[in-house]
């Protein structure tokens, strides 16, 4: 997705789509014309294309379960977000930016896109897979998990 391109979305109704446009609105995203009724079932009975973006565990990050040196982690999360914590060595590209600064995407490993509950991250992964930055996944839980979970002792 490039900037301005419309956003449709797919929910099960008028509110579902009205609170999605809020946060999307929230991170500067406001071109949403319109939604699809019936969600992404509708999607699928019509017989559009699908993909999928893998998750990876916060508590498999924070626990060293999954390297974080073994991937680069994207944070698009805002500033202000970013200065009160992140993950040591994540890239900080704010989702409202990330689809102006693909450049300084690395790409010589797997990404993992991170933001405080995982909904923006989802919308990072989704940007980058369509800008054809392949092995992308999405941490799931975010910040928010990861600040509860003690991390192993060295």
């Amino acid at each position: 997705m490039s900037a301005g391109s419309p956003i449709i979305l797919l929910t099960e109704n008028a509110q579902g789509a009205a609170e999605v446009r809020r946060q999307l609105l929230t991170v500067g995203l406001d071109d949403v014309p319109g939604w699809i009724a019936g969600g992404f079932e509708a999607w699928r009975a019509a017989g559009l294309p699908i993909s999928t973006t893998p998750l990876i565990a916060a508590i498999d990050l924070r626990r060293g379960q999954v390297l974080p040196s073994a991937l680069t982690i994207v944070d698009v999360r805002s500033p202000r977000e970013w200065a009160r914590d992140h993950v040591p060595g994540a890239v900080h590209i704010p989702l409202q930016e990330l689809s102006s600064r693909l450049g300084e995407v690395p790409r010589h490993q797997p990404i993992a896109t991170m933001c405080e509950g995982g909904s923006r991250s989802a919308l990072a992964a989704s940007v980058l897979e369509r800008a054809g930055i392949e092995n992308v996944m999405n941490v799931a839980g975010g910040m928010s998990v990861w600040r509860t979970i003690e991390s192993p002792a060295v």
